[in-house]
C-alpha cells in the first residue's frame, strides 16, 4: 500500500466554489481509483467548509485545520515573518504565523503516529514555501510542488498595475522577493506541476530547474453540453466574485465599456457568489449581479457573448474553458487566454481597450447569428483522460 498526503491550502471537494480545488477534488478522487492506494488529506478550512468536507468520498481521509478567526488572525499578520505589512517577509505575504502554525502541528501530530507518506503533494504555492518545514516533519517523502498560478506573476501584475508611487515600489519589492522564494521552493521539489506550456516555461527558463521534473496538470473543467442559441443580449462573466482578479476585471468592464454600449439594449451579467459590498453598488437596471448560481449551463447557452478583461492574475483560467467548450463568443484579453492556443477571430476574440471590446460586442449584437468555435480548442488541448493517466503515472514513478 501507497501513502499519498496532500498538503492543500484550499479545501478540496466537489461543490467547492474554488476552481482549483474543483480541480483538486477530480484528481485526488482519480487517484483513489488506483489499486494499492491510500489517501490522505491535510487542508486548511472554514466553518462552511465543514459539512461538505464530511460528506465526501470515504476513500479519502480529511484531516481538517480550522484557520484563525478574529483577533488571532489579527495578531498572526502582525507579528508574522509574513505580515502584510512587511514586504520582506519569508512566506511573500501569502499566510499568517497562526495558520503556519497549526497546519505544521497537524503534520506532527500525523508524524507522531508513525504514518510515513510516499509522495506529498504541496498544494498552491502558499503550501510549496513551506517545503522545507514539511521535509524536516517527513524526511523519506517525495516532494511534488502543485502550482495551479505562478504566483509571483501575479504579483508583478499588480505591481505593473498600481498607480501609487509608494505603493508601486511596495508591491515591487514583494514581487522580487515572491519569484526568489517560490522558485528556490520548487527546486527543492522532486517534481513540480503546472496547468500549462507557458507556465512550465516560467518556471523553467533562467531558473535552473530541470524541464524533465516539470509536467502540466490540466486543470478540470465543467462541459455544457448544451447548444448555444442566443435567446438574449446579455454580455456574462463568471467568476467567484469575493477574488480581486474577477472584482477588478468587473468594475473596469463597468467603467470603461459598458458606457460605450449604450447605442444597444444590452445587459451586463455577473454571475458568481461572493459579491462585495463594493460590486452590490455598482448594479442598475443594465448591470445585473446575479451572485451565485447552481448551473452556469443555461445562461452560458442563451447569453449573446462572454466577456473576461481580467486586468490582474495569472494561470489558466477555467472560466475561459468553460465558456471556449459552451461555444458562446468569448471576448477576453492576453490575460484571460494565457496558456490555451485559441486563434483570435475564429476560436475567441481578442481585445484589450475599451473600444476594441466594446466594437466587437457592437459587431456580435448586430449579427444574431453570431458563432465562434471554441469549443475545438478545448477539445483539442485539454483531454482530461490523458491528463489523469499522466499524472498517475508521474506519482508511480516517484515511489518506485
Amino acid at each position: 500500500m501507497k501513502n499519498i498526503l496532500y498538503i492543500s491550502y484550499c479545501p478540496p471537494y466537489g461543490k467547492a466554489l474554488n476552481a482549483g480545488a474543483q480541480t483538486l477534488y477530480y484528481y485526488i478522487r482519480e487517484l483513489t481509483y488506483v489499486k494499492n492506494i491510500k489517501v490522505d488529506v491535510v487542508t486548511y478550512c472554514e466553518d462552511k467548509d465543514l459539512d461538505a468536507l464530511g460528506n465526501e468520498d470515504e476513500k479519502i481521509k480529511y484531516h481538517l485545520v480550522k484557520r484563525p478567526k478574529g483577533l488571532q488572525r489579527f495578531v498572526g499578520r502582525v507579528i508574522s515573518l509574513n505580515s502584510k505589512y512587511n514586504p520582506y517577509h519569508k512566506y511573500c505575504n501569502l499566510m499568517t504565523y497562526y495558520s503556519i502554525e497549526l497546519l505544521l502541528s497537524k503534520l506532527k501530530e500525523l508524524s507522531s503516529t508513525k504514518y510515513s507518506p510516499d509522495v506529498i503533494f504541496l498544494e498552491w504555492t502558499q503550501i510549496v514555501l513551506l517545503i522545507d518545514k514539511v521535509k524536516t516533519i517527513f524526511p523519506k517523502s517525495r516532494i511534488v510542488a502543485s502550482e495551479p498560478d505562478v504566483t509571483y506573476l501575479s504579483r508583478l501584475r499588480k505591481y505593473e498595475n498600481e498607480k501609487s508611487s509608494i505603493k508601486r515600489e511596495y508591491k515591487k519589492i514583494q514581487y522580487k522577493n515572491c519569484k526568489i522564494r517560490e522558485i528556490e521552493a520548487l527546486k527543492k521539489a522532486d517534481f513540480v506541476f503546472t496547468q500549462s506550456e507557458k507556465d512550465v516555461h516560467l518556471i523553467v527558463d533562467g531558473n535552473t530547474i530541470n524541464r524533465n521534473k516539470v509536467g502540466i496538470q490540466i486543470p478540470f473543467y465543467h462541459r455544457s453540453e448544451l447548444e448555444h442559441k442566443r435567446k438574449n443580449n446579455n454580455i456574462l462573466f463568471y467568476g467567484a466574485m469575493n477574488r480581486e482578479e474577477n472584482s477588478s476585471a468587473v468594475i473596469w468592464f463597468i467603467d470603461n465599456v459598458m458606457p460605450l454600449l449604450k447605442s444597444i439594449p444590452v445587459k451586463f451579467v455577473v454571475l458568481g457568489g461572493g459579491l462585495t459590498e463594493q460590486l452590490k453598488t455598482r448594479q442598475s437596471e443594465d448591470v445585473i449581479m446575479k451572485g451565485f448560481v447552481p448551473s452556469i449551463d443555461k445562461d452560458f447557452s442563451e447569453a449573446m457573448c462572454f466577456v473576461c478583461p481580467l486586468v490582474i492574475g495569472a494561470g489558466i483560467k477555467v472560466k475561459v474553458i468553460e465558456a471556449l467548450y459552451s461555444n458562446i463568443p468569448v471576448i477576453t484579453n492576453q490575460i484571460g487566454i494565457e496558456g490555451i492556443s485559441a486563434i483570435n477571430g475564429k476560436e475567441y476574440i481578442h481585445c484589450e481597450s475599451p473600444e476594441e471590446y466594446a466594437n466587437a460586442i457592437i459587431n456580435i449584437y448586430h449579427d444574431p447569428d453570431y458563432q465562434l468555435m471554441g469549443r475545438n480548442v478545448v477539445n483539442c488541448e485539454f483531454s482530461l483522460k490523458e491528463a489523469v493517466d499522466n499524472y498517475i503515472k508521474v506519482i508511480q514513478e516517484l515511489v518506485v
